[in-house]
């Protein structure tokens, strides 16, 4: 038994030295088991494979970093060209600015106000409740219509191509300052007859007539004014033509509403009413008239 034993430890030994000389190294050597470099002509191959993209990944073969020339862009058309698209672009923000904060917080005001336009009792009732609180808010909405009758005048100015010897904001600023004008000559008239003349009640309502009718007619310039300004081309002229029509509409349904506030001093002061009418309403009116008409 023992003799076994000894012959097959001796075997043992001499296949285990065996397959240790077999081992060319280290065992655990993993180089002789990675695959050949890739010959040249795949090198090439590879080569011919690269787009120029440098994000374009080839197996086998590094990043080409290479990057193409970036091609010229198309010119792109600024949104502001010259100074009469920025001088639009500023009003337009400024007007609608303004037309955003007034309707935000003054918004029962404007809804009764159109109320006022339409209807003589829901004017009375404006009217005592500005007695009440005051024209504080009022005087806010009259300038919504400044603004436009400056703007709309600017348009008008443009379209009948007689232009002034004045920069584009400077000519805004003169037409709202001519508006302004005419508006603040007429209340101070006003004042002085129902001064002079036992209708001072009648002239104080008639001034918040003409504040209301002036914010109803401010709120209405708005869509015009951008319509002359940003409108198809060729339109601006029968757009104006049209938007004149329509404010002298504005004013002849305002004298008509006049009448009803004056209607119990007409009998009574009936020459006193004509010379008003002729010298407050339509002089004014005539006067501007003949000095646009110098100007064409």
């Amino acid at each position: 038994m023992k003799r076994y034993f000894l012959t097959g430890s001796v075997l043992g030994l001499l296949l285990i030295s065996q397959l240790a000389f077999a081992q060319e190294g280290n065992p655990f050597e993993l180089t002789p088991r990675l695959p050949e470099k890739p010959a040249q002509e795949e090198e090439e191959r590879l080569s011919e494979d690269i787009t120029g993209n440098p994000f374009d990944v080839v197996p086998g073969k590094k990043a080409n970093r290479s990057v193409r020339p970036p091609e010229p862009l198309a010119d792109i058309k600024p949104l502001v060209s010259d100074g009469l698209d920025r001088f639009h672009f500023v009003v337009t923000i400024l007007q609608l600015l303004l037309l955003a904060s007034l309707v935000t917080l003054m918004r029962s005001v404007i809804i009764r106000v159109f109320q006022a336009f339409a209807n003589d009792n829901m004017f009375n009732q404006l009217y005592r409740d500005r007695e009440a609180r005051g024209p504080f808010s009022f005087i806010l909405l009259s300038t919504l219509f400044y603004l436009n009758a400056g703007l709309f005048v600017f348009h008008g100015i443009e379209q009948l191509e007689t232009p002034l010897s004045l920069g584009l904001f400077q000519q805004l600023g003169l037409a709202t300052l001519v508006v302004l004008t005419l508006i603040l000559l007429k209340h101070i008239l006003l004042a002085i007859i129902g001064y002079i003349f036992p209708v001072r009640e009648e002239v104080k309502r008639y001034r918040f007539l003409i504040t209301v009718f002036l914010i109803v007619m401010g709120l209405f310039l708005i869509p015009v004014n951008l319509l002359l300004a940003y409108g198809p081309e060729g339109s601006g002229y029968a757009l104006f033509v049209g938007a004149v029509a329509i404010l002298v509409v504005f004013l002849l349904f305002r004298s008509l509403r006049a009448l009803l506030i004056a209607n119990r001093k007409v009998n009574i002061l009936s020459f006193h009413f004509l010379l008003y009418i002729c010298t407050i309403e339509i002089a004014p009116v005539l006067i501007f008239w003949k000095l646009i008409s110098n100007q064409l």
